[in-house]
């Protein structure tokens, strides 16, 4: 891994092309470690300015006063900048650029990007959209006291939606819905689980309470101004 720059170093154009070529040999191998971090050269790009950490006890913008990393942001018509199917842990290579011509995962430093800028402590989540619900009974807050990145956006939706729905809660919702959330939990523990007896693959999740709209498609202020709010479709 390339350490970060403490500060930034001159360097002349031929030493710069010296340090290019020496990144990969011949034969095809690469060895990012040989890069030095911090160059300074017309041709490369200035150094990004360091984002200032949270400090505690400060107010945080309301959800429409931050702007969205792109990975987070919800498209109207398209791809998503980001693939990801619920019935996944994000964290293992499932979430996939969305807006590419190849599959291309997600890699740690996707996930280690700020999810907001500036960064955000707390986001609260309280809404999904097309949710029928008038309250959206699932309410989250995603937290890092440090600044929320987008894996931890992610890795929190996905254990959200991972809960078991219990049978009262699930009796409680009108018979197509109940229709529809069995046939999306069928369709996962055949499809997604590897074609495991449904009885071997736990209950019914609260990502089958959707149907078949289980792909990540960003998230948005809520209507109400009180948080943020989730999309799903079907791709």
């Amino acid at each position: 891994m390339i350490s970060a720059a403490a500060s930034e170093k001159s360097i002349t154009t031929s030493a710069l092309n010296e340090i290019i070529a020496s990144v990969r040999t011949a034969d095809g191998v690469e060895h990012p470690e040989r890069w030095v971090a911090g160059l300074k050269h017309p041709s490369l790009p200035a150094r990004p300015t360091r984002w200032n950490l949270p400090q505690p006890g400060e107010p945080l913008p309301f959800p429409w006063e931050v702007q969205l990393n792109p990975l987070l942001i919800h498209p109207l018509w398209g791809p998503s900048p980001l693939s990801w199917c619920l019935a996944f842990d994000p964290a293992t290579g499932n979430a996939r650029h969305g807006r590419v011509h190849y599959d291309l995962s997600l890699c740690d430093a996707d996930y280690a990007q700020p999810a907001t800028w500036p960064f955000l402590t707390h986001m609260h989540f309280n809404a999904v959209s097309g949710d029928e619900a008038p309250i959206f009974p699932w309410p989250f807050t995603v937290v890092n006291e440090r600044g929320i990145k987008v894996g931890d956006v992610l890795s929190e939706i996905f254990k959200m939606f991972q809960t078991v729905v219990m049978d009262d809660e699930r009796s409680s919702w009108p018979l197509h819905r109940r229709q529809l959330v069995e046939k999306a939990w069928m369709d996962r523990c055949h499809t997604f689980e590897l074609g495991q007896r449904v009885e071997e693959a736990g209950g019914i999740r609260r990502c089958d309470s959707f149907g078949a709209m289980v792909f990540f498609r960003g998230i948005e202020p809520s209507i109400d101004g009180g948080g943020w709010m989730i999309t799903f479709g079907t791709y």
